[in-house]
């Protein structure tokens, strides 16, 4: 996790949160068991529990697979991109972009109009790579919060 950053442009490698991973883990065994000790028909629940599953597989591999994000930046003309699966993607950074301590919350539209978000927590990236991040969409635009 390193950060470059030179006058005109900033980039950002993403690591993999093990907080995140945790949460997601939690959020999903939750629903688990509240599937397993709800009312519904034994094959209800079954399917329930066979979707929790591939919720948490999709998101797993959306977080940790090999086409995550694995850096982000802005370029010397105030653009900025994202790394995923070893190629590079112009975004456009929104202004519901959350920049908090430890967290930058990054939503995101690609070129062909898709939104995503991008949680970016403090075990992933480099504090100090956080902290320009954090301080740069502040400065252009798009990050809101503390």
């Amino acid at each position: 996790m390193a950060v470059t950053s030179h006058a005109a442009g900033l980039r950002v490698e993403v690591g993999i949160s093990r907080v995140l991973l945790a949460g997601l883990c939690a959020l999903h065994l939750g629903a688990a068991l509240a599937l397993g000790v709800s009312a519904l028909a034994t094959w209800l629940r079954g399917m329930g529990l066979v979707l929790v599953a591939a919720s948490l597989v999709r998101e797993w591999l959306r977080y940790a697979g090999p086409r995550r994000i694995t850096a982000i930046g802005c370029d010397a003309g105030g653009g900025w991109w994202l790394e995923m699966g070893g190629r590079r993607q112009e975004v456009a950074v929104l202004p519901e972009t959350t920049v908090i301590p430890g967290c930058v919350l990054l939503c995101l539209r690609d070129a062909r109009g898709r939104h995503r978000r991008c949680p970016l927590l403090a075990d992933a990236v480099a504090a100090d790579a956080l902290r320009r991040l954090r301080g740069r969409l502040r400065t252009a635009g798009g990050g809101t919060g503390g």
